[in-house]
């Protein structure tokens, strides 16, 4: 072995059942992935987890990794110069959306607020 990640980090969206029963008349996975296989859909999905009171996520970084598409690449090449890939525009126009339409609960991973309720 030559080398070891620090990190390992996969992408995923878990939900509670009893509250996708609830909010969208079915717990089933496979119904609730094709619900969210677009942003489009993720976002019909988060409006109507805001109608019943309930935010989508905890905040608009939580969808970097799926919605910068199938090959991101680093914001920063080797000659220190801003990479803004399509995928990258459009993640940071999907963030100004969910933060506009109050989809997010601003408790960024790492927070203050997040260590204190974990406690």
């Amino acid at each position: 072995m030559r080398a070891l990640s620090w990190q390992t980090t996969p992408g995923g969206v878990y939900y509670k059942r009893s509250l996708a029963k609830e909010v969208l008349g079915t717990d089933d996975p496979a119904e609730i992935g094709n619900m969210m296989s677009s942003m489009d859909g993720v976002f019909e999905v988060a409006e109507k987890m805001k109608q019943k009171g309930y935010k989508m996520f905890p905040d608009e970084g939580a969808i970097r990794w799926f919605s910068q598409g199938a090959n991101p690449e680093a914001w920063v090449n080797d000659k220190n110069e801003l990479v803004l890939t399509e995928d990258k525009i459009n993640y940071m126009d999907y963030a100004k959306e969910l933060r506009e339409k109050q989809y997010t609960a601003l408790a960024p991973e790492w927070s203050k607020g997040c260590r204190s309720r974990s406690k």
